[in-house]
C-alpha cells in the first residue's frame, strides 16, 4: 500500500455477524462499519455505504458468495476473504482491488482432523465398525503410526501442518508440489509429474491443494491405479480435485481400501450419490475447519490486516491472481 487510508469505510458481509463484530468494533471504535446480512440487499448497501474495504463471510447457503458486484464497485480497494480457498471468486482488478484470504487461521485444526482419520484407519475402526454390525467378535493385529508413509499433494499452511504432525507421530512423510525448495518435515519432495510415483509408496494420500485449472481432477483413475490396494484417500481440499466417478471405481472395485472425504463436487452431497453406501467411503459434511467460534480467529487475523491497511503497509495474505492462492 503506498498510502494511509486514515478513516476506511469497512463493509461487512455475513448474516451471523453479531457473533463477531465486537472484535472489530473493540479494536477500531471509530470505524465506519456497514453489515450487510441479506444477500439481495448487497447491491443496494454498495450504493448507501460506498465502502473502501469489504470482508466477506460465506453465508449459510450452499450457494456462491455474491463476489462479483463488490469487485465491481468503483470505491472498493481492499476485499478480505474469510478462508482459505477463493475458487468460488470472480476475476478483479488486480491494479485497483488487493485481495487477501485468511489462509493459515484454521490449519492446525485441519491438520488435526486429517491425524485423526489416519489414527482411526490404522487402528482399524472402519473394520472394527462393520464387524460390529454383523456382531462379529473377531481381532486383528494393527501397525503402529510410525511405520506408515502418508504422502500430501500440497504444502501449502495446511499440509505443512499436517507434515509437522504426522512426524510427530513417527510417520515417514512425502510431498507433492511445483516448488522445489525443501520443506521442513518432509523426508521426500515429489514434483506434480512425479505423483503416481509418490502414490505407490504411500499408505495416505491426503489432499490440501487449491481448486484450479490444474488441480480439477487431478486424482483420477490413474492415480488410484497406481496406489496400493491398502491405502486411503483423505480430501479436505475442494470436492472437484478427485474425479469423482473414478474415485467411485475405485472404491467399487477395491482399488484402495478406503476414502475419506469431508468435501465433494456438489455440496451437500446428492442423496443418490453411490458414495452414500459404499462401506469403504466415510463421509463428513464439510466440517474439517468447523471449530467452535472459527470466526473469531478470522475477526482476529482481518482486524491486524486493517491495521496495516489504515497505515498504508503491505497486506499479509495477498492472493496471486494467476496461481490462484
Amino acid at each position: 500500500m503506498s498510502r494511509t487510508h486514515e478513516s476506511p469505510r469497512v463493509l461487512l458481509l455475513h448474516d451471523r455477524a453479531p457473533s463477531h463484530v465486537d472484535i472489530i468494533q473493540s479494536r477500531f471504535p471509530d470505524l465506519e462499519l456497514a453489515i450487510c446480512a441479506d444477500r439481495s440487499a448487497l447491491e443496494d448497501t454498495l450504493d448507501r455505504f460506498k465502502p473502501e474495504v469489504v470482508f466477506s463471510f460465506k453465508f449459510n447457503v450452499n450457494e456462491p458468495l455474491p463476489h462479483e458486484p463488490i469487485f465491481n464497485y468503483e470505491s472498493v480497494r481492499w476485499v478480505h476473504v474469510a478462508g482459505a480457498g477463493i475458487d468460488h471468486v470472480c476475476t478483479w482488478d488486480g491494479d485497483r482491488i488487493t485481495l487477501t484470504n485468511s489462509a493459515g487461521v484454521l490449519s492446525p485444526y485441519m491438520a488435526e482432523y486429517v491425524m485423526s482419520a489416519m489414527l482411526m484407519v490404522n487402528f482399524g475402526f472402519p473394520q472394527y465398525r462393520s464387524q460390529q454390525t454383523r456382531h462379529e467378535w473377531r481381532q486383528h493385529a494393527w501397525r503402529p503410526i510410525d511405520q506408515r508413509t502418508v504422502l500430501l499433494v500440497g504444502l501449502g499452511h495446511i499440509g505443512a501442518r499436517v507434515a509437522k504432525d504426522a512426524k510427530q507421530n513417527g510417520m515417514k512423510v512425502l510431498g507433492v508440489r511445483s516448488k522445489t525448495e525443501s520443506v521442513e518435515h518432509v523426508d521426500e519432495l515429489y514434483s506434480p509429474d512425479e505423483l503416481g510415483d509418490a502414490a505407490a509408496r504411500a499408505d495416505f494420500v491426503c489432499l490440501h491443494v487449491p481448486l484450479t485449472d490444474g488441480t480439477r481432477g487431478l486424482i483420477d483413475s490413474e492415480v488410484f491405479q497406481r496406489m496400493q490396494p491398502s491405502a486411503w484417500l483423505i480430501n479436505t481440499a475442494r470436492g472437484p480435485v478427485v474425479n469423482e466417478a473414478d474415485l467411485i471405481a475405485a472404491l467399487k472395485e477395491k482399488q484402495i481400501a478406503g476414502a475419506i472425504m469431508d468435501v465433494f463436487g456438489t455440496e451437500p452431497l446428492p442423496k443418490d450419490s453411490p458414495l452414500w453406501d459404499l462401506e469403504n467411503a466415510w463421509i463428513t459434511p464439510h466440517v474439517s475447519d468447523s471449530i467452535t467460534d472459527w470466526e473469531r480467529p478470522m475477526c482476529e487475523l482481518f482486524c491486524d490486516n486493517l491495521e496495516r491497511f489504515i497505515a498504508g503497509k503491505e497486506l499479509e495474505n495477498i492472493v496471486d491472481q494467476e496461481r490462484g492462492y
